[in-house]
């Protein structure tokens, strides 16, 4: 049997305490892998979003100023 991961570990305690499945049960495998396939996802979303930002607003991803911000007077927002 191959060693368990932590998610795996604290999904089936938890999932005993709750009365709700035990060790190795198949409503457990079914959650690991969504939290997987879930965990994928948003590491591709993440990704993506931080591409499109660079592409969208250079300037900003990189915490510069644009021209018109840096030569704008400071009294505009009084």
């Amino acid at each position: 049997m191959q060693k368990l991961t932590q998610l795996e570990e604290d999904l089936f305690d938890l999932a005993e305490k709750l009365g709700v499945g035990t060790h190795g049960s198949d409503i457990c495998l079914r959650a690991i892998r969504k939290i997987q396939e879930l965990e994928g996802e948003v590491t591709d979303l993440t990704a993506k979003n931080t591409d499109m930002g660079w592409r969208l607003n250079p300037d900003r991803m990189g915490g510069q100023f644009s021209e018109w911000e840096t030569n704008r007077r400071g009294d505009e927002w009084s």
